[in-house]
């Protein structure tokens, strides 16, 4: 797991299966996730956007975004209440046929005041770059 935080958003990204976190993937699985967990440090609510890509594409791992295989995937945390978090997950498909090492990097994260506030960006600490043993 990696973690980084953001204006007043804590942003962390890690690998998971149907039992929870895992510190490596393995290449036959079929229930891998790239999950990404943003937490609001603060006691405003927050919407919260975020952006992850393969930087070496989708050879050895790949995204499921709505049923179709994809090398990015965003997702968003509506009205993020204070001192609370979401977890935004995306299913992974594990492609290598052997073990490999792959970079799942987090690349944009955006957030706001709900309603009509304009967006902040994070413009340093990224990519939030996690990286991934498959074995």
């Amino acid at each position: 797991m990696v973690s980084q935080v953001y204006g007043n958003i804590l942003v962390e990204s890690d690998i998971a299966d149907s039992q929870g976190p895992i510190s490596s993937l393995e290449h036959t699985a079929t229930d891998g996730i790239h999950l990404v967990k943003v937490e609001n440090l603060s006691t405003i609510p927050y919407d919260v956007r975020v952006s992850v890509e393969l930087p070496q594409g989708t050879a050895r791992l790949a995204f499921i975004v709505a049923g179709s295989t994809e090398d990015s995937w965003k997702a968003e945390a509506w009205s993020l209440a204070g001192s609370d978090s979401e977890n935004l997950d995306c299913q992974l498909d594990c492609r290598a046929n052997g073990p490999a090492s792959e970079r799942i990097h987090c690349i944009a994260v955006r957030w706001r005041k709900p309603k009509r506030h304009r967006w902040h960006s994070a413009t340093k600490d990224l990519p939030l770059s996690l990286i991934v043993q498959i074995v």
